[in-house]
């Protein structure tokens, strides 16, 4: 049974596409190759049709006339149908921002909540690789009820962060940016990637039970940039904590 079989299996059937969000300034795309690379090899990692970048991209450009500074949602089926949908977007001043000469944070620091349940490891492949089956994120959003200028923290069931449900995170730890590793279940962002090549972050597991009340986190992604974010527990239900109490100690 094909991949993409045995995963249609666990979400009973559920259809899915292959998902990029690219931020478009009026001039260009942000990070486009990147996008594109992810494209791919998530298209190969599933068994599907290879896409032909090439026509990817003159869908996009042809999608973009005449437009200001855009999201661009751009969606493509295991039969390598093309869709795209454009939304205004007012442009970050700042994409790097901490990594920049010209730090400027534009707005408050998001909160984030550290998620009560662990995601679960079944649905891995579907946090590898960005895809319209979004259940899982929108499901842990509901639980902490987050809202605009906030985020979830994300974590796995062996007790290792991940990311959170719109963003890759990184903690300050020895006089450095980390990341969490992608071996534990995280999407390897387009923005997560570039940092890495910058030499701005490092990659290294993070487990819950080092995460701090109230500590800044860096959040980011290709539409955003990065921004800063103070991390918040919630109270746990006493169930949830007894089972997962030894992430914290």
């Amino acid at each position: 049974m094909k991949k993409t079989e045995k995963l249609n299996n666990i979400i009973q059937g559920r259809t899915w596409e292959l998902l990029e969000t690219i931020l478009y300034d009026g001039k260009d795309f942000f990070l486009l190759e990147k996008h594109m690379q992810r494209l791919v090899k998530s298209s190969m990692d599933f068994g599907w049709k290879t896409v032909d970048i090439e026509i990817v991209k003159k869908e996009l450009w042809n999608s973009v006339t005449r437009c200001k500074s855009s999201k661009v949602r751009l969606t493509i089926a295991q039969n390598g149908t093309i869709n795209i949908e454009i939304s205004p977007f007012i442009l970050p001043k700042n994409l790097f921002g901490v990594f920049s000469k010209n730090e400027q944070q534009e707005t408050k620091p998001w909160k984030v909540y550290l998620d009560t349940i662990p995601m679960n490891d079944a649905l891995r492949p579907f946090f590898c690789h960005k895809t319209t089956y979004r259940d899982p994120y929108e499901t842990s959003r509901k639980r902490l009820k987050i809202g605009e200028a906030m985020e979830v923290l994300l974590y796995n069931q062996h007790g290792y962060v991940m990311e959170g449900s719109i963003c890759n995170v990184a903690f300050f730890r020895d006089h450095q940016w980390i990341t969490p590793s992608l071996k534990e279940g995280c999407l390897p962002g387009v923005m997560r990637e570039t940092l890495l090549e910058r030499g701005h972050i490092v990659e290294r597991p993070i487990q819950v039970s080092e995460l701090v009340n109230g500590e800044r986190l860096l959040l980011f992604n290709s539409l955003r940039g990065c921004f800063n974010g103070i991390l918040y527990f919630k109270p746990m239900s006493r169930n949830n904590f007894k089972k997962y109490q030894a992430f914290f100690e």
